[in-house]
C-alpha cells in the first residue's frame, strides 16, 4: 500500500511539472529582436556590467625587495613571493547574446523579449589594493589593471582570469649594479636607511602578471 501511495504522488509531481512546463520560452533572431522593440516591446538587456573581485596575482618576473644589512650597512637583494593577493573594480562585457520570447499553452508568443548573455565575456580590471606583497610592490602610486576573459558562473557571480600590469616600486638599475653586497655611497655619504619614495633611487616598474579573479556583479544584474 504504502508503495501505490508513493507511485501516485510521484506521478502527481510528474504531471504538474509536465504542466508547469507548457509556458516555455523560442528563441528568436536578433533581427525580429529589433523589429520588436522598434514597435514597442522592451527588450531586457544588460552589456555592461560592474562588480568588485578578489583574487591572486603570479607575476612572471622576478621581484627583489633591498635592505641594508645590519651589519656593514651593504645592500642586500630578497627576492619577493611572486603571487600576491588583489582587490579589484571589474567591467563586464556580454557583446554576444540570445534572444528570447515565452510561448504560451495556444503555442503563440507574448510578452517582452529576454536577452540572455552568453557565458562567456570580456573583463577588464583596475586593481585597488595588493595584499601579501613586499614594500616595494605595495607602495603603489600607479594605476594598474588589465584585461581579460570572464565566465558567468551565475547571476552574481563571475569567474575571471586576466593579463594583467603591476606597478612595482624596485631600486634603479645603476644602484643595483654598482652597488649589490656593498654599502650605498651617496655624496661621500654612506646610507643607513633606504627611502622608496626617494626618484633617486627608485623607480616605478610595470610587470607583467596573470590573475584569477572571483567576481561579484554590483550593478547591472539580470
Amino acid at each position: 500500500m504504502n508503495k501505490k501511495i508513493y507511485i501516485v504522488f510521484f506521478l502527481s509531481i510528474l504531471s504538474l511539472t509536465t504542466l508547469a512546463q507548457t509556458d516555455t520560452t523560442k528563441s528568436i533572431r536578433k533581427s525580429d529582436a529589433k523589429d520588436l522593440e522598434e514597435n514597442g516591446f522592451k527588450i531586457n538587456t544588460k552589456v555592461f556590467k560592474f562588480g568588485a573581485s578578489l583574487g591572486f596575482n603570479y607575476l612572471t618576473q622576478d621581484i627583489f625587495d633591498p635592505v641594508l644589512s645590519p651589519v656593514d650597512n651593504s645592500l642586500k637583494l630578497q627576492r619577493v613571493n611572486p603571487v600576491s593577493f588583489l582587490l579589484s573594480t571589474t567591467v563586464i562585457v556580454n557583446p554576444i547574446s540570445s534572444y528570447y520570447r515565452k510561448i504560451g499553452k495556444d503555442g503563440k508568443p507574448y510578452g517582452d523579449v529576454y536577452s540572455v548573455p552568453s557565458r562567456l565575456s570580456f573583463i577588464g580590471t583596475v586593481n585597488l589594493a595588493q595584499f601579501g606583497a613586499s614594500q616595494t610592490a605595495s607602495f603603489n602610486k600607479k594605476i594598474d589593471g588589465g584585461l581579460g576573459l570572464g565566465i558567468r558562473l551565475n547571476n552574481d557571480f563571475h569567474l575571471g582570469i586576466s593579463a594583467e600590469m603591476i606597478s612595482v616600486r624596485q631600486l634603479r638599475d645603476y644602484i643595483v649594479n654598482d652597488f649589490t653586497d656593498k654599502p650605498i655611497v651617496v655624496n661621500n655619504v654612506t646610507l643607513n636607511a633606504l627611502d622608496i619614495s626617494d626618484n633617486k633611487l627608485f623607480v616605478d616598474k610595470y610587470y607583467f602578471g596573470l590573475s584569477i579573479k572571483f567576481i561579484y556583479v554590483l550593478v547591472g544584474k539580470e
